[in-house]
């Protein structure tokens, strides 16, 4: 039995890890494996002990190898990390995003978070006409005066709300696969502009959602990187780029590890600060398990520190 139970295990943890590895992304069930690969795969590191333990070589090379895979996948992504010798005089700028979940009948929580924490720049996904009053309460225009509300109906998935304290220009809507997305340029006191992109994708969920959802994540990394055939010379695709959003993806899936080029930082990792997952957290009894929203900054950006909030959305 204890065997049988063993042998079934490492199958299991086998399988994960293949699925991981190869990354396919063709299907909800894939991509949720990817996703869930540094949960699925923690088991590797007892059946490592119980191989040493119990002296099975095999077994302890097969578990060797799943936990090594294992801590690379829970690894922080590479990238710049943060500057501890940074001149007091260069400029700081908080920027907050969350998917207020178009289900939401009380926005008040995660919006009054958001209000609490003094950012500079605000983004919000999945706003609907009913969550409108209650952000236009805790974010005056005369404390927020550059701003753009698109809501979406009740419960429409497309509302966005950029809330700014610093100058927005050539603020731009434009769509990827059916969905919307935001392209700013946002002006800091002291600094030079750098591009803002807001980001809401499909979930994942159904083949022709997958490959919707892979579609927009090759689509932002194209607009990000300035290769999209909208941006000019001269234009705003020059400037550093900061993408915020629900990429309904995490550093597990191989369509987002395309996002993040050579000198990017994800906000979310632990070099700044941050490792708690962002998704779901509409459940007090539910810990949040994935991190899907992130913000992502480019060269020439240099990012501080990071963390998730508590409230519901994500």
């Amino acid at each position: 039995m204890w065997t049988a139970t063993v042998k079934s295990l490492a199958l299991a943890l086998t399988g994960a890890a293949v699925v991981r590895a190869w990354r396919p992304e063709r299907s909800t069930l894939d991509t949720a494996v990817s996703a869930s690969a540094p949960w699925l795969l923690a088991p590797a590191w007892p059946l490592l002990v119980g191989a040493l333990v119990t002296r099975r070589r095999s077994l302890t090379t097969l578990a060797g190898v799943l936990a090594a895979f294992h801590a690379f996948c829970v690894s922080p992504r590479r990238g710049p990390g943060p500057n501890d010798s940074r001149d007091s005089d260069e400029p700081l700028l908080r920027i907050a995003f969350a998917n207020v979940w178009c289900y939401n009948k009380d926005v008040t929580g995660v919006v009054n978070e958001l209000a609490a924490g003094n950012h500079d720049v605000v983004a919000m996904a999945e706003v609907t006409d009913a969550h409108v009053p209650t952000i236009e309460a805790m974010f005056p225009s005369l404390i927020y005066p550059w701003r753009l509300m698109e809501p979406d109906p009740y419960p429409g998935s497309r509302g966005f709300a950029l809330l700014s304290r610093v100058p927005l220009d050539d603020v731009e809507t434009w769509s990827s696969q059916g969905h919307p997305q935001l392209d700013s340029v946002v002006t800091a006191p002291g600094a030079g502009p750098f591009r803002l992109l807001v980001v809401h994708t499909w979930g994942p969920l159904g083949r022709s959602k997958v490959g919707a959802w892979r579609a927009q994540l090759a689509e932002i990394s194209a607009r990000a990187q300035g290769e999209a055939s909208s941006v000019e010379p001269g234009s705003s695709g020059n400037l550093p780029t900061v993408m915020v959003g629900d990429f309904n993806a995490t550093r597990q899936h191989r369509s987002f590890d395309r996002l993040v080029g050579p000198g990017w930082s994800d906000a979310g990792t632990r070099p700044f600060g941050g490792w708690r997952a962002t998704w779901p957290a509409n459940r007090r009894w539910r810990p949040a398990l994935f991190r899907i929203d992130h913000i992502l900054a480019g060269p020439g950006i240099t990012v501080r520190s990071g963390r998730a909030g508590r409230a519901s959305g994500s």
